[in-house]
């Protein structure tokens, strides 16, 4: 294939899953609907909708979390409200509003598919189109979206172009961590351009009133200055588990930890947010109560906020695994985590640090973000295919 043709292809990508163009009416789903079937054509075209023999155990957790999210999302086709109803818990609104399971089966392919790509551009030694189209195409949507912002504020009950205040702070640190991932390859960096996506990254976060996109920008900066001295927590499976089993315990133990002098001061005085954590510990007490209702196979994708609404009057569970959990059932989550701990296996084994730091650093921090937002879901899932996007050359610059 072609460079160009190449870069339609990550450009598709992109498209398919990193932003949604939405002016309320649903128009975003089917523009990326329409993305992803024009992505799979091409690649089927081209005999390039497969998987690379060289990471089995990798592909083999994918394809069983492809496979358990379609039967997740056709088992949810076929759900029954009374199962709600059942719980007595009563009800927030009149009426249920479900997602399609079309929807579960569309982020399925588009996972298989971003995978698929990405094997095949480190096969040929060509990811550094995927980084450079990802970059190119995140600035074009930032400054759009930000000229908007500074100019005529929210446009919408979404806010912005890319989407909502966490799509647009949350884009603002992709765009950074994959500028920081591209200069480990350059012989020259840019550094007046680094320093204005950190600064960029940081103003918006603060104007829009991103408090868990503040935090993470902060920890992701202190990662990078601190590399050679705590950069190696991001090599250690040990700390993913370890945050992401706070994650969970928090919700049902938080009220210990807010009750520490030092918590409630980093919470009130220096991020300017009360000990309800905005409203979040009251989510966390009335989830327990609806964790058991349909544990192995979920809601469906895409159900967790609707039947949160229906429930309770709550956006969604605050929470990342919990959300994931309760949209995608253990089966889901078990997979999802499968997928990552194998990709996180072959990363330590056969690439190089200093390459892969960036993209770690980010799934880190967002694993932590995930303990009072929803960060942990199928995007980050296809950010973490980049960890297997290395150009095996001679080329690579390894920068201390």
């Amino acid at each position: 294939m072609s460079d160009r043709f190449l870069k339609i292809l990550c450009l598709l990508l992109f498209h398919t899953s990193f932003v949604y163009l939405d002016d309320g009416s649903g128009i975003g789903r089917v523009i990326q609907a329409i993305c992803l079937g024009t992505f799979m054509t091409l690649l089927f075209v081209k005999r390039k909708l497969k998987l690379s023999p060289r990471y089995k155990t990798v592909n083999k957790f994918l394809v069983l979390y492809c496979v358990g999210l379609l039967l997740v999302s056709f088992y949810s086709k076929n759900w029954d409200i009374k199962a709600l109803d059942q719980l007595n818990m009563g009800a927030a609104k009149d009426t249920l509003r479900i997602s399609s399971y079309t929807l579960g089966v569309m982020i399925s392919l588009s996972v298989f598919t971003a995978f698929a790509l990405v094997e095949y551009l480190t096969t040929i030694n060509k990811t550094h189109i995927l980084f450079d189209v990802f970059f190119k195409t995140l600035l074009f949507y930032l400054f759009i979206s930000d000229i908007q912002f500074f100019l005529w504020g929210a446009a919408n009950d979404d806010g912005y172009l890319v989407g909502n205040k966490f799509s647009l702070s949350y884009m603002h640190i992709l765009c950074y961590v994959i500028y920081e991932r591209i200069s480990r390859t350059k012989v020259e960096i840019n550094k007046i351009l680094k320093l204005f996506l950190i600064f960029l990254a940081f103003l918006i976060s603060i104007l829009t009133g991103c408090t868990t996109a503040l935090v993470g920008m902060f920890a992701i900066i202190q990662l990078f200055l601190f590399e050679n001295k705590i950069g190696k927590i991001v090599y250690n499976g040990k700390v993913y588990l370890g945050v992401l089993s706070v994650g969970v315990l928090f919700m049902f133990f938080y009220n210990y930890v807010l009750e520490i002098p030092v918590i409630q001061k980093i919470i009130v005085d220096w991020l300017h947010e009360d000990l309800t954590l905005t409203g979040r510990t009251t989510i966390y007490d009335t989830l327990s109560m609806f964790m058991f209702a349909s544990p192995l196979w979920g809601f469906g994708v895409g159900n967790a906020h609707w039947i949160l609404a229906y429930l309770f009057g709550y956006a969604n569970a605050q929470n990342g695994v919990v959300n994931l959990y309760i949209e995608e059932g253990l089966v889901g989550t078990i997979l999802y985590l499968g997928v990552f701990i194998s990709i996180f296996r072959y990363a330590k084994r056969h690439e190089i640090k200093n390459i892969s730091f960036p993209i770690l650093a980010y799934i880190l921090v967002f694993f932590f973000l995930g303990l009072v937002e929803i960060t942990i879901d199928n995007k980050l899932l296809i950010i973490m295919s980049f960890l297997l996007a290395n150009d095996n050359n001679k080329n690579i610059i390894c920068q201390k």
